[in-house]
């Protein structure tokens, strides 16, 4: 009894809110726990939800955990799983939801995360709600406590996270996360503060080669209790030794990290369909990827061999092939797919494959190499351009900009028609020379306005300079031949 009176305190009072600063994710525990600015896949809502914009598949991503194997007649473990869904330009959805507990406590984690990139994808921002439950198990020592009876067994709170990355190049990227803004209060009673921890995060990741990438990170926890603040810093590392295995590992403070993931299956799937409108065909490649993540960890101090040391989790990704399709205009909604016209000679034949794109069952090209399952021409022989010929929203788009366009053209006719009533009226006064700089004016903002040039041949006859007003009229009647003001100087022209 006395046995299990003590691994009830423990539970609730040294495990208690663990799960809430768990560092889910089984590559980032690998990598030393970092994250906020590497992190490539859907538990980027737990460190930075600005990543998730550069998400282009659906995913589901697992992590799973148990502590003290050899605990008896207790399951002490954490579960963790989250689903992620891109929408284009609007940006990337994901759902997470973790558990961390035992038989007698339990703590739940729930998450809605977004994040949207801006400026051709150089910056991501994104947010995180988290809705929280903890709960205390009714057994034959809290049924008769009187702090249970007076305050229940559970507590809810809601908190955020914010996030930023911004990308340098295409080798370096800066992450910023702002987690548990609103400092959740999780005591049962009113009395006690038991808040979560603010936390301020700032991580690089630096794409050293194409197999190499590393990641740094560092974490300021403002409010710990223990003491008022506390910095912590990590490393990791991730190796892609081939198209199947990536290698990691890490170092923080606290402990040495490592592990490997294993595409366990790598699958395209293509459907071909043909537009009525355009009458073409075009093939949608799809893939299936799934990825098994191991990590492990070992502390410099504390308990070394029971405490969490091993992670499994599992990575699906469902979505285009090639990750690197570009997103269309903005002004384009997100549901239009990208298309790849194909224009070509009679050199060679070649099939050419490419994602969401048209698809030419026998293209005509000169030699082409492969990158990314993408064949691309080395030679000017095939023109590759983005459009969307079956389209309504580009027809649209079309039309907006004809529109725009035209009131262009209007705005700047009435500023030029401003610049030739000046002109008049200095042509009246004498000025010849402020009368010549208006209507040269004029010109430079709307040079099809054809009273511009016979203004300015008026303007030079007048200071007895014929063959430069002849040079205007000409000009002039080049523009507009029926008009009847030019006609006025057709002696001259003769």
């Amino acid at each position: 009894m006395k046995v299990k009176l003590i691994l009830f305190m423990i539970l609730s009072y040294t495990l208690a809110y663990s799960q809430f600063y768990e560092k889910a994710g089984v590559r980032n525990v690998s990598m030393g726990e970092t994250g906020i600015a590497s992190t490539n896949n859907a538990t980027a809502s737990l460190w930075n939800p600005a990543l998730l914009a550069g998400l282009h598949k659906i995913e589901i991503n697992s992590d799973n955990r148990k502590y003290f194997w050899d605990l008896d007649n207790d399951e002490l473990c954490y579960n963790f799983v989250v689903f992620s869904f891109p929408l284009g330009n609007i940006g990337t959805f994901a759902f997470s939801g973790g558990q961390f507990g035992a038989n007698i406590y339990k703590e739940s984690k729930l998450g809605f995360h977004f994040g949207n990139s801006f400026f051709n994808n150089k910056l991501s921002l994104g947010s995180s709600v988290y809705y929280y439950d903890i709960s205390y198990g009714q057994n034959e020592y809290t049924v008769n406590d009187p702090f249970f009876e007076n305050f229940g067994y559970s507590s809810q709170a809601f908190d955020l996270d914010l996030g930023i990355a911004f990308k340098l190049n295409n080798r370096i990227r800066l992450g910023f996360v702002s987690k548990n803004i609103l400092e959740a209060n999780l005591a049962l009673d009113e009395q006690n503060d038991e808040n979560l921890f603010r936390n301020y995060g700032f991580g690089i990741e630096w794409q050293i080669s194409k197999k190499l990438l590393a990641a740094t990170d560092v974490m300021l926890i403002t409010n710990n209790p223990l003491q008022e603040k506390e910095l912590n810093f990590a490393t990791g590392f991730e190796y892609k030794l081939n198209k199947f295995l990536d290698l990691r590992s890490g170092v923080n403070k606290e402990k040495v990290t490592g592990g490997f993931g294993i595409n366990i299956l790598n699958k395209e799937y293509e459907r071909k369909f043909h537009d009525p409108l355009s009458g073409k065909n075009f093939i949608n490649i799809k893939s299936l990827q799934i990825k098994f993540n191991y990590g492990f960890q070992y502390s410099f101090s504390g308990i070394e061999t029971q405490y969490g040391d091993h992670f499994i989790g599992v990575e699906i990704k469902f979505g285009s092939s090639n990750d690197k399709v570009n997103k269309l205009s903005d002004r384009v909604p997100p549901r239009t797919v990208s298309v790849t016209e194909v224009k070509t000679d009679n050199l060679s034949k070649q099939k050419v494959k490419v994602d969401s794109l048209e698809f030419e069952e026998k293209a005509l090209i000169d030699t082409v190499f492969l990158t990314d399952t993408v064949y691309v021409a080395t030679k000017d022989t095939v023109l590759i351009f983005s459009g969307i010929p079956n389209s309504k929203y580009i027809k649209k788009v079309k039309e907006l900009n004809s529109l725009k366009d035209k009131y262009k053209q209007i705005r700047n006719s009435n500023r030029a028609q401003d610049h030739l009533l000046n002109s008049l009226e200095m042509y009246y006064r004498g000025n010849y020379e402020g009368a010549i700089k208006e209507c040269k004016a004029a010109i430079r903002i709307a040079p099809d306005i054809t009273i511009s040039y016979i203004r300015l041949g008026s303007i030079y006859l007048k200071m007895n300079e014929l063959e430069r007003a002849k040079f205007y009229w000409r000009k002039a009647k080049q523009m507009d031949p029926n008009n009847p003001e030019i006609k006025k100087f057709n002696k001259y022209l003769k």
